[in-house]
């Protein structure tokens, strides 16, 4: 089972590839998932609110997505 945490009362690790999901601002699907980092060095939030970064890099909220839970990732098959 997935065990989401609210990013105000628990603070996501660094650099570490998350499940992301919050409200999409979408009235055809109103919640994202996602998966999603922050890297302070490569995007500092500045004291505002996190800058989640996708696996390519981008900007989450150049989606419209704005976070408000995080969870570790789901265990995934090894590559061949």
């Amino acid at each position: 089972m997935v065990e989401w945490k609210k990013i105000e009362d628990a603070t996501p690790p660094e650099k570490k590839l998350l499940m992301v999901t919050g409200p999409s601002g979408y009235s055809t699907h109103g919640k994202f998932l996602s998966l999603a980092y922050i890297d302070e060095e490569f995007r500092p939030s500045r004291g505002g609110p996190l800058r989640w970064q996708t696996v390519t890099s981008d900007s989450l909220s150049d989606d419209g997505f704005y976070p408000t839970h995080w969870a570790l990732p789901i265990e995934l098959p090894e590559a061949e």
